[in-house]
């Protein structure tokens, strides 16, 4: 066979196998070479390795790192996953290499890489490579690309933020129609936590009852249709409250177009939904008001040149809408309604509003005719709206049909004329009884007040008779010396000198020296005399003046009681003791006249009753005045025998009396309680315990609320 040459088909077969021998030549040549093996296995793969020892230096990194980090020097150290993306090379504090070396277990870190198409996220997981004894000699880091999962979870994060702050209610339900989701929102409204509705379907925790099942039976046979149903619930809330919502339920489908989840967007409609209810109520109230108060309200537009009128407005006249139409010319209107001799007064109010400037708003009252014949009466509130030149443009208002009123009016004037006739004649007649009872008060001290004028008048009057013959024995020596001047004068001078030496003995029958002694001392006490008669007579003044009744002044309050004491001073010497302490008062704003009337009315009580109590031995009357902010007080208290718990409410009252009849009125405190309570704004108290006598304390402000000329109170 070593002679014999190759065929042709021979030559193609060794050439194949020679090709082959020399692939397998190759191939086991390349497989002789591990480390460019492992290069090339751990180049082709889809993620990144990298090698570090540790001296944080990369020994190895395969292309998937190096194209992640194109501009990472790999023969610089230190490095980390943290430096990887960034020129300073530093290793930060949490390294996962670095904590791979130390405890030799397996760590993990997040990378952020900066490129010129956007940042890139890399996970990168070190794992230990340990030598024959089970010291980490390096770490081998391999990593992933997770940028595209960090945006979605941003994404999703950012959804759910929004979602779960969302001013709406969100809520999520499985398939099975529990719910697997509700936002903030829902918890905030609803009173529900998350935790608590998880798993239950909605109606379970919010329905209200309002609805019927077949509502909740069709909104869900619309999702499960594959459709949307928008509408709205009432639901209750935790604590029991309802609650209403817009609501959008819809079903979402996945990838497979299979259901996913039911979604339901809600807003809270309570707000809206009681506004609605209180405009309806509203609306009805107006409508039942303006039925009730006969109100027709209208419009009228001047580019229609026409009133617009509806039942309400036609109803006043006996009319509606479908007789008379909704609009209506004001002639028609005029001619049609308003009473003949109204008419001027509806003309003259269109002019008035006509030449008013700007908007102009107003009120009149006219007679009307409706349909039945009848007349009424109708007050007409009118407005009027003007363009920026002063045109009229809108006129708008209602009618009211007054008629009642005016009647109810004219019925009470009448009755208000009466009142104040009655209230004449009760005036007259309370002035009458007050005055009636002040004469009645000055009649019982009349034997007192006689008496207490009586002593100097009587002195007065004889001293009067003394000077009236002294005047007559000095008139006769007047004439004496008279006579002599005029001898004198005429020369006669043996006369004149004769009846000077009779001058002597006329003086001595005068008693001439006597009478100039005797003079002055006359005139002193007729003096004294004339004054204690005019002090007594000016404290009756007050009592008896009508004239300054109503009329507040300056008033000393000790100057009253003074007076008062000099009018009764008869009525209180024989029975009672009496004891002043005077405090330091102002003057007050007061009718003194009326004041007195009631200090005499207080102080002849608490005499008489001393004199009933006491009849044989002297009683005892103290009066006594004080002050503070506002107000002055006396208290005249006496040891009588006081006033019984049963008759103490009954002693203001008219015509109440203790004392036998003929002795009293019984309107002297009824009207000192007149006079200081609803005259003078202040007060009478009485303290007595029904034994040991009584005392009254009389309160009056230093200033009225309003001074001036008292008017009667009704």
């Amino acid at each position: 066979m070593s002679g014999r040459g190759l065929s042709a088909s021979e030559t193609d077969i060794d050439g194949v196998f020679g090709r082959e021998l020399g692939e397998r030549r190759r191939d086991e040549a390349a497989l002789n070479k591990p480390e460019a093996m492992a290069k090339s296995v751990l180049d082709s793969v889809n993620f990144g390795v990298v090698v570090i020892d540790r001296a944080m230096r990369i020994l190895a990194a395969n292309r998937f790192i190096r194209e992640v980090f194109p501009d990472v020097d790999y023969s610089q150290a230190p490095c980390c996953h943290a430096s990887l993306g960034h020129a300073e090379r530093k290793v930060c504090l949490n390294c996962p290499a670095k904590q791979t070396f130390q405890d030799g277990e397996a760590h993990e870190g997040i990378c952020v890489v900066p490129r010129a198409d956007g940042e890139k996220y890399v996970r990168l997981v070190y794992s230990p490579i340990k030598d024959d004894d089970g010291a980490v000699v390096a770490v081998v880091g391999v990593s992933e690309n997770i940028s595209a999962r960090v945006l979605a979870e941003e994404k999703i994060r950012k959804l759910s933020l929004a979602v779960d702050q969302s001013p709406g209610i969100v809520l999520i339900a499985d398939p099975d129609g529990r719910i697997t989701y509700v936002n903030a929102r829902f918890t905030q409204v609803t009173g529900y936590k998350a935790e608590e509705v998880n798993g239950m379907a909605p109606r379970d925790c919010l329905k209200s009852g309002v609805h019927p099942d077949s509502y909740y039976n069709e909104v869900w046979a619309t999702v499960e249709a594959g459709r949307e149903w928008r509408g709205e619930f009432c639901n209750r809330k935790k604590n029991g409250e309802l609650f209403w919502v817009l609501a959008s339920i819809c079903p979402v489908m996945n990838a497979e177009g299979k259901l996913a989840c039911y979604l339901s967007i809600q807003q809270d409609i309570t707000e809206k939904k009681v506004m609605e209810e209180a405009l309806r109520v509203s609306r009805e109230t107006l409508s039942l008001a303006a039925e009730l108060a006969k109100l027709g309200p209208w419009h009228f537009r001047a580019d229609k040149q026409s009133f617009e009128f509806n039942d309400e407005f036609y109803a006043l006249f006996g009319s509606d809408t479908a007789r008379e139409g909704r609009f209506m010319t004001p002639e028609e209107y005029a001619r049609e309604f308003v009473h003949p001799d109204d008419a001027w007064i509806v003309e003259k109010e269109l002019r008035n509003s006509l030449e008013s400037q700007g908007c102009y708003s107003t009120r009149l009252e006219h007679r009307i005719i409706r349909r039945d014949g009848e007349v009424r009466t109708i007050a007409v509130k009118i407005n009027i709206v003007k363009d920026a030149d002063g045109r009229p443009v809108l006129w708008y208002g209602a009618n009211q049909d007054i008629t009642e009123q005016k009647e109810t009016e004219r019925a009470l004037e009448e009755r208000n004329a009466e009142l104040r006739e009655a209230l004449q004649k009760l005036q007259q007649t309370q002035a009458h009884l007050i005055q009636q009872e002040k004469m009645a008060g000055i009649g019982q001290l009349a034997a007192g007040v006689a008496h207490e004028i009586n002593n100097p008048l009587s002195f007065v009057v004889s001293n009067f008779d003394t000077l009236r013959q002294y005047l007559s024995q000095i008139a006769d020596m007047i004439g004496a010396y008279r006579e002599i001047g005029r001898l004198v004068r005429e020369g006669d001078t043996e006369r004149a000198r004769n009846l000077a030496d009779d001058l002597a003995a006329l003086e001595k029958r005068a008693r001439l020296d006597y009478i100039m002694e005797d003079l002055s001392p006359i005139l002193t006490e007729t003096g004294d005399g004339i004054s204690r008669v005019a002090k007594i007579v000016k404290a009756l003044l007050p009592f008896a003046r009508v004239d300054r009744q109503e009329l507040f002044e300056e008033y000393d309050l000790h100057a009253g009681i003074r007076d008062t004491l000099i009018v009764a001073r008869n009525e209180v010497k024989y029975v009672a003791r009496l004891e002043e302490d005077y405090g330091q008062l102002p003057p007050i704003e007061a009718v003194g006249g009326m004041v007195n009337q009631v200090l005499l009315n207080i102080l002849m009580n608490a005499a008489q009753a001393v004199k009933s109590r006491h009849s044989e031995a002297t009683g005892l009357i103290k009066i006594r005045t004080y002050r503070d902010d506002e107000n002055v007080y006396c208290s005249i208290a006496d040891n009588g025998p006081g006033i019984p718990a049963e008759i103490r409410t009954d002693i203001f009252n008219p015509f109440f009396t203790t004392k036998p009849v003929g002795q009293g009125t019984g309107l002297g405190l009824s009207i000192s309680y007149d006079i200081v309570v609803n005259k003078h704004l202040g007060d009478i108290m009485l303290e007595s315990d029904g034994s040991s006598g009584a005392t009254f304390t009389v309160r009056l402000p230093i200033r009225q609320r309003k001074s001036g000329e008292y008017k009667a109170k009704g």
